[in-house]
C-alpha cells in the first residue's frame, strides 16, 4: 500500500489546525477520526448525528471507538422525519438528509470555534452516484480522504494495521435508503427494517441489506455465501417467522 498517501493525508489534516469529524462509526470515519487525532489532539472532534433513520448498532460502535481513544464526541439530534420533501422519499432523499446534517455540523463548528467540517469520504464515492456529495461541496465540507486519493481497499488496509476494529466493518447506509423512491418514509417502516437487519445479523450474517417493498414484503439482500447459509430450512423458517411477527406480510431471498 502507498504509504505516501498516508503522509499527504496526515499533512492536510495538520494543516486544517482543528476539525470536526462527521462521525458515523464505519470503517472510512473511523480511520478519519483516529488519524486527525494523531495529528491534532483535541482540536480534533468527533460529532454523530441520532435520528430514527440512521441505525443504532452504527452509533454504539462510534461511542465505543471514540471512548478507546479518548477523543472528545459530540452528538445531536436531527429530526428528518419532521422534514415533508424528506418523507415523500423522492430521488433527492439523500441530498435533503446530507444538507441538514452538515447544516447543523457547520453551526456546532461555528459555535466551537473549529476550522473546519470533514467528512469520510473516499476516492471510491467520487466515482458513484452519490447526491449527497452535492449538500457537502455547497457547505464548504471537505473529505480528506477523498483529497489524498485514499481508496476503500487501502483505508481497511491501514486501518487494519492501525488495530482499528472497525477495518472489516461492512458499508452501512441508513434505513432510509432500503424504502424504494416514492414510498413514504414512516417510523413504522422503519423500525421495523432495523429489528429485521438486527435480528439477522445476531444470526452471524454481518453484510445484509433487508429492503422494504410495498405491502410489507421484505427482500433480505445477501451475497451467495450467506444467502445459502440463511437459506437452509430450519434457519429460513426462523428468519420468516421473526420477520412475520415483526410485521412483514412476506420475505424473500436475493443476491447483492
Amino acid at each position: 500500500m502507498d504509504e505516501q498517501k498516508l503522509d499527504n493525508l496526515r499533512k492536510i489534516l495538520r494543516d486544517m489546525k482543528s476539525v470536526l469529524v462527521a462521525y458515523s462509526g464505519g470503517a472510512d470515519s473511523s480511520f478519519l477520526i483516529k488519524l486527525a487525532n494523531d495529528e491534532l489532539g483535541k482540536k480534533a472532534v468527533a460529532a454523530t448525528a441520532l435520528s430514527e433513520v440512521y441505525i443504532q448498532d452504527d452509533y454504539e460502535r462510534a461511542k465505543r471507538l471514540v471512548k478507546e481513544l479518548k477523543i472528545r464526541h459530540l452528538v445531536f439530534r436531527l429530526n428528518l422525519l419532521r422534514i415533508k420533501d424528506f418523507v415523500a422519499n423522492p430521488e433527492d432523499r439523500c441530498y435533503l438528509c446530507k444538507k441538514k446534517m452538515l447544516g447543523e455540523l457547520n453551526k456546532i463548528s461555528r459555535s466551537e470555534k473549529i476550522d473546519w467540517v470533514i467528512d469520510g469520504t473516499n476516492s471510491d464515492d467520487e466515482i458513484e452516484f452519490r447526491p449527497g456529495r452535492q449538500a457537502a461541496k455547497e457547505l464548504g465540507v471537505r473529505s480528506p480522504l477523498a483529497e489524498a486519493g485514499f481508496k476503500k481497499e487501502e483505508i481497511r488496509y491501514f486501518s487494519h494495521k492501525m488495530g482499528l476494529f472497525t477495518w472489516d466493518q461492512p458499508t452501512s447506509t441508513c434505513l432510509a435508503t432500503r424504502l424504494p423512491y416514492g414510498e413514504e418514509i414512516t417510523l413504522v417502516k422503519l423500525k421495523m427494517i432495523e429489528q429485521g437487519e438486527r435480528f439477522i445479523k445476531r444470526l452471524g450474517i454481518k453484510d445484509l441489506r433487508l429492503r422494504w417493498l410495498q405491502g410489507a414484503i421484505a427482500r433480505i439482500e445477501l451475497s451467495e455465501d450467506d444467502r445459502k447459509k440463511l437459506t437452509r430450512p430450519a434457519l429460513k423458517q426462523e428468519v420468516v417467522t421473526r420477520l412475520k411477527k415483526i410485521g412483514y406480510r412476506d420475505v424473500t431471498f436475493r443476491v447483492r
